[in-house]
């Protein structure tokens, strides 16, 4: 047997078993065949002997630290005993490249710059894994917001992932610290803290910047024109200078809001906004304050009672304010002096006279409550809708307003009860008889000798006679 090998190894190479160089895996294989060394059948990294790799040691995949330390110990590679990210090849690392603690940058670039990941070549601030930085995870200048997110994601560090404002660390903000948006007190004081910025630790009014303040600039109580000013110089919010009346915030006005002269509706509305006096909107009449008013205090239409008492009573149009001694929208209770008051120079402005019953103003051209003067259309005006409403007539002396049929003025169409109606109470009430015409009133019931009255009264007279024979006989039979 030992011979039959002996020939094998004649045939299948020329070199020296005990050779120190051109190893090759198949002449390990055949010299270590049936010995002590049978597990060396691969050659090293530099041929110098053969080795017990799993694996060739001129592979480009599937590595593993003992392959590496196999193949390489000993050899002028003796250094690259650690397989690198990929398993790709071997490579000079302190420790395994799949660890998970205590890397450093030169332990990243060793691993991965011959790798699939040949750009991360940094440790991360906690040093468990490798990353893509542009600078290393400890450094105290250069820092940017990429930077930061990529050397403190998923560490301990983990919140801090923007460059603060002269980039010398991370810190904690919800936002970049070189924004113009958006800013926080909070972020403010994160971006500057230990910088050259470190004062300005307060965001101002439109959080468009850091600046250097003692208050807060989005406090909602305690304002003063001067921390208007402050807060809101050089902003998007620069015409915000005044204190707002309860102090809660900043308005857009030329003047103070503690002043008693000078209010118009548009400053009113500026500094009452959103505040508890937010509902004072309008100037008053004299411009000394805001007031609580649906509409201006120098409006032509939309008055109401409430408003006129708010601003200096609304008249029957709602055009103005008036000086009535009740609402000129009631139903009760009017006055001619209300009534003039409430519709002169309206479209109402014919009603001036309150009707019979108080309860409205109408157009007549005397007082409804009058003794004379009367005519049928004041009658109609004063009355109309009101408990007299079928007095719609002047009588006869234009004394007051009466019910008839027809006017007293009339020469046509009189009747018996209409005369009594119309003449009642003056120099003709005697006259209460219709004419046969019916064309006026007389002191006389007139006789009637026309054939066909002179019929009539046969007629009448017949049927007395008929009635009294009647009555006689049931007598008579009783």
């Amino acid at each position: 047997m030992r011979q039959w090998l002996d020939r094998r190894r004649l045939l299948c190479f020329a070199g020296s078993c005990s050779r120190n160089n051109g190893w090759t895996d198949q002449d390990c294989v055949v010299c270590n065949a049936g010995t002590s060394n049978q597990t060396k059948v691969k050659a090293n990294s530099d041929q110098t002997s053969c080795t017990n790799s799993i694996g060739s040691c001129t592979r480009s995949n599937g590595w593993t630290d003992s392959d590496c330390a196999s193949c390489n110990t000993g050899t002028s590679n003796s250094t690259r005993l650690k397989v690198n990210s990929d398993l790709t090849c071997c490579t000079n690392s302190s420790d395994s490249c799949s660890r998970k603690s205590n890397w450093s940058d030169s332990g990243c670039y060793a691993c991965n710059i011959n790798s699939a990941f040949s750009k991360a070549v940094k440790a991360n601030s906690n040093q468990t894994s490798c990353l893509v930085s542009t600078g290393s995870c400890f450094r105290t200048i250069g820092w940017t917001d990429q930077d930061c997110a990529a050397c403190n994601a998923n560490t301990s560090n983990s919140l801090k992932l923007k460059a603060n404002s002269d980039q010398s660390c991370c810190v904690a903000s919800t936002g970049s610290c070189a924004r113009n948006s958006g800013w926080t007190d909070q972020d403010c004081a994160a971006c500057n803290a230990g910088t050259s910025n470190s004062t300005k630790v307060k965001a101002n009014g439109d959080q468009s910047s850091c600046i250097a303040i003692t208050g807060n600039c989005t406090k909602n109580s305690g304002w003063t024109d001067s921390d208007c000013a402050a807060c809101n110089a050089g902003t998007s919010n620069s015409a915000n200078l005044k204190a707002n009346s309860d102090q809660t915030s900043c308005v857009n006005s030329s003047d103070s809001c503690s002043r008693v002269s000078g209010w118009n509706d548009l400053d009113c509305v500026i500094y009452n906004a959103g505040t508890s006096n937010q509902s004072k909107v309008k100037a008053n009449s004299n411009q000394t304050s805001c007031v609580v008013s649906t509409g201006s205090c120098f409006k032509t239409i939309g008055w109401t009672d409430s408003d006129c008492a708010i601003c200096n009573a609304a008249n029957g149009d709602n055009s103005s304010c008036v000086t009535s001694t009740r609402s000129c929208t009631r139903n009760s209770g009017w006055t001619d002096q209300d009534c003039v008051a409430c519709n002169a120079n309206t479209s109402n402005s014919l009603k001036i006279k309150v009707n019979s019953d108080q309860t409205l103003c109408v157009a007549s051209i005397g007082s409804c409550t009058r003794n004379s003067g009367w005519i049928d259309l004041d009658c109609i005006a004063c009355n109309l809708g009101t408990s007299n409403s079928a007095k719609d007539k002047a009588n006869s002396y234009q004394s007051s307003c009466v019910i008839s049929k027809g006017s007293c003025s009339r020469n046509t169409g009189w009747t018996d009860s209409d005369c009594k109606i119309c003449n009642e109470g003056g120099n003709n009430q005697t006259k209460v008889y219709a004419s046969l015409d019916k064309t006026q009133c007389t002191d006389t019931k007139p006789f009637d000798n026309s054939p066909s009255s002179a019929q009539q009264q046969q007629q009448t007279q017949f049927q007395i006679l008929m009635v009294f024979f009647s009555l006689l006989v049931i007598y008579l039979l009783i």
